[in-house]
């Protein structure tokens, strides 16, 4: 293969992309990034796989020594570092957790991982330093995959080869889309729902000099894939419902620009192929490695530096260690082919990835190296691991992002007992409330119920990104809270302040009213820029008794929702808005344990079941008042 500066270019596009969407610079779709990556992956080993296997010069043992050549040094080295960092940075439970993920990477099974435990785009995702190695997992394991399947169809023609990488495209594609509607979380991080991303690059690669296309051709084809990849990174979300189809946005203009690009300089990959961006380009990957650690890492370091400096100060340094891995460990590595044998290679590799797998283990079975005079610590941080499932009651009153309304068993979510019946409706912010609600509302002779859904508000035709059950659930919501027929219907959610959601709310409680129902809304819970056990920790680390968080820890764009909802809502017969802010933070002053020394969030915004009752009897005071 002829060396090609455009993509490096692209592959420069691609982790900036992912840089600016981490550091929230504009970017809201940078995190398509990731996917100009597969396919810039599938295209250039596919291209060397086939031409190989076509020469009858393939290898496997050759094939994966240049996989660990280019993969394990840098990676060992981003992990190492990330490790002896979080010695100082991380709290022991955090440093186990840091552990496992250390592991199912250097195993490359971290998209795995990470999906048995976190949803990429959850608050808490902020806080988990290799969490960005996932895409290694993608890719090695389709490696795993590719070789053999190139070998095998080989053997007929190129068009049976290229004939079955398409269909299996296809069904990649199809596949995407309904685990969005069933499991989005799998959809995100398995290979099966993210194959098309690499077999387009594949695709491509099978592309020939005998279907070499008119200038013309080749610079639109050009600039329609730069057009398309920039809406993509501009415009999508974190709510677009991703992959999917939405996929092949960024994926189809960074395939449009490697295609047009074999043929002719197109004005595209002049851009592309300038000194500075392929410098970028070159050191991708090991920015891409060090970036997201110096974030999160970063912030541990830094927790009131200005985002600006703070911002900063992660382009460059993450820049300058790209640099230096480049230089001092990729390319040496990548370099010593002609003076080490594979076996060798191969042997190496094994004993950095025995390395890390040893370290990590050892941390786990200690524990996090935790000193038992930090227990009170260690009882705080426990609660970033708390297990909220049984208080939800999950999967029956508290309903997954994949499960219907008709897999659970609501009768045990309904009112029941003496007493006056009341409702509570909506996602985990709701939830969250009623182990404490429940009791203080049954003093006061009410018997309340509950119906809730992962961010799912309460809204009839809401539909939010990444849960497809939304709709289903409050379209079976209202008619059984209305067949109960409740005195009292709390709504309680992380509200979405568009024009067309309030619109919907508003429709929502109508509907309620018009039944004789008293509607309560709730608004937005006070949120903190750490979550709390770990604010709570510092503060017992560093001798500091004050228990309270004030203004400079909260977040406070939650507290817009409050006059947005009230307003709309004054002066209605039978609706009442209550702002949760004012409720349990008054002038800002926010607790952060009960008074057993309990904290009240095991997160950055959810309550523990003793935060729900410590605030319980204040909040039904105010619903009944």
């Amino acid at each position: 293969m002829h060396y090609r500066a455009d993509i490096d270019g692209l592959r420069a596009v691609a982790v900036l992309s992912v840089v600016s969407f981490h550091l929230k610079f504009g970017a809201s779709g940078g995190f398509v990034g990731v996917d100009v990556f597969f396919v810039i992956s599938g295209y250039l080993i596919s291209k060397i796989i086939f031409s190989e296997v076509r020469d009858g010069t393939f290898s496997i043992v050759k094939f994966y020594e240049r996989r660990a050549r280019r993969i394990l040094p840098a990676l060992t080295a981003t992990i190492l570092v990330s490790y002896l960092v979080g010695l100082r940075a991380l709290y022991p439970n955090e440093l186990v957790a840091f552990s496992k993920s250390a592991l199912a990477a250097i195993l490359f099974v971290a998209n795995i991982h990470f999906f048995t435990i976190s949803d990429y785009f959850a608050p808490t995702a902020n806080t988990v330093p290799l969490l960005h190695l996932w895409s290694l997992g993608i890719e090695e394991q389709f490696y795993i995959l590719l070789p053999l399947l190139a070998i095998f169809l080989a053997r007929y023609s190129i068009r049976v080869l290229f004939a079955s990488l398409l269909v299996m495209a296809v069904g990649s594609v199809l596949a995407s889309g309904l685990a969005l509607k069933i499991n989005p979380t799998a959809a995100f991080y398995l290979l099966q729902y993210r194959a098309f991303e690499l077999l387009i690059g594949c695709l491509i690669a099978l592309t020939t000099s005998k279907l070499s296309p008119h200038k013309l051709l080749a610079e639109t084809a050009a600039a329609a894939g730069a057009i398309s990849l920039t809406l993509a990174i501009l415009l999508f979300g974190p709510q677009t419902p991703f992959p999917g189809a939405a996929a092949l946005l960024p994926c189809g203009g960074a395939a449009l620009i490697i295609w047009s690009g074999q043929f002719v300089q197109t004005t595209v990959s002049r851009l592309l192929g300038s000194s500075p961006v392929v410098y970028v380009g070159k050191i991708s990957y090991s920015l891409y490695l060090v970036h997201w650690p110096a974030i999160v890492l970063g912030s541990r370091f830094f927790p009131d530096a200005s985002p600006i400096a703070f911002e900063i100060g992660v382009i460059c340094g993450s820049l300058i260690l790209a640099a230096l891995s480049y230089h001092f460990i990729e390319q040496p590595f990548r370099q010593k082919r002609s003076t080490t044998g594979s076996l060798r290679v191969l042997s190496a590799a094994a004993l950095s990835i025995c390395a890390v797998a040893c370290l990590s283990g050892v941390t786990i079975f200690e524990r996090g190296f935790a000193r038992p005079s930090e227990k009170q610590v260690q009882d705080v941080l426990a609660y970033l691991s708390y297990d909220y499932r049984k208080v939800y009651r999950s999967r029956e009153c508290f309903l997954d992002p994949d499960q219907d309304f008709t897999e659970a068993d609501v009768s045990k979510c309904l009112p029941e007992g003496p007493g006056t019946l009341a409702m509570l409706w909506g996602d985990s912010h709701a939830i969250d409330l009623y182990p404490g609600l429940q009791v203080s509302m049954a003093k006061n002779g009410y018997s309340l119920g509950v119906l809730t859904a992962s961010a799912c508000a309460p809204i009839i035709g809401y539909s939010i990104a990444g849960r497809p059950k939304c709709p289903s659930f409050n379209d079976h919501a209202l008619p059984t809270i209305l067949s109960v027929g409740p005195k009292v219907v709390i709504l309680s959610a992380s509200w979405i302040l568009s024009d067309q959601t309030m619109d919907q709310l508003d429709a929502t409680v109508e509907r309620l009213t018009l039944q004789g129902m008293k509607v309560i809304i709730l608004g937005q819970s006070p949120g903190f820029k750490e979550p709390v056990p770990r604010t709570i920790a510092n503060r017992l680390l560093s001798g500091n008794p004050n228990m309270w968080i004030t203004e400079a820890g909260l977040d406070l764009s939650r507290a817009q929702s409050d006059e947005i909802i009230s307003s709309r809502f004054r002066g209605r017969a039978n609706v009442k808005f209550i702002s949760m802010m004012q409720l349990i933070c008054p002038q800002l002053q926010c607790a952060l344990v009960t008074d057993d020394g309990t904290p009240t969030y095991w997160d950055s915004e959810h309550f523990t079941e003793k935060g729900s009752q410590m605030i319980a009897d204040k909040l039904a005071s105010a619903i009944l008042r």
